[in-house]
């Protein structure tokens, strides 16, 4: 077994404190958690909404202010542990439903970010489909 970067294990764990303790959820468009500026990383909550009449096939999702967007969920595993897992693209979504992201469930984690973020400022969200659509959204970062 390899040495743990405690830097690592630090960052594991405020995402899992991010997780777990984050009680808002956006009831319109989404929400990026401000984190500390020696984060690189953050995480987006909200509801997508495949308001098509046929279902639709996700291949990306970008964000303004971050290098690359990753859909994740959290679960249990066998040991009552509570895991991030990474959904990879393309993901298959089902016509005329929402997708809730939120604490302790599905999630948009960010990774890279390119710039300093404010709080209160919005960033555009763009999902991109199979079928070259795009749905793009905002966010409003929150602390």
């Amino acid at each position: 077994m390899g040495k743990i970067n405690i830097t690592n294990l630090t960052i594991l764990l405020l995402f899992q404190v991010v997780l777990f303790f984050s009680c808002r959820s956006a009831p319109n468009g989404f929400e990026v958690k401000l984190l500390p500026e020696d984060v690189h990383s953050s995480v987006a909550y909200g509801t997508l909404l495949i308001d098509s009449k046929v279902n639709q096939t996700l291949i990306g999702v970008k964000c303004d202010g971050f290098e690359r967007v990753e859909w994740h969920e959290s679960k249990i595993d066998e040991n009552q542990i509570m895991r991030m897992i990474q959904i990879p693209y393309p993901i298959h979504l089902v016509a005329d439903r929402k997708y809730s992201f939120q604490p302790g469930g599905s999630h948009l984690m960010l990774f890279g970010r390119t710039r300093k973020l404010i709080e209160g400022e919005n960033l555009r969200i763009t999902f991109s489909f199979s079928d070259l659509s795009k749905k793009e959204s905002y966010a409003r970062v929150v602390k």
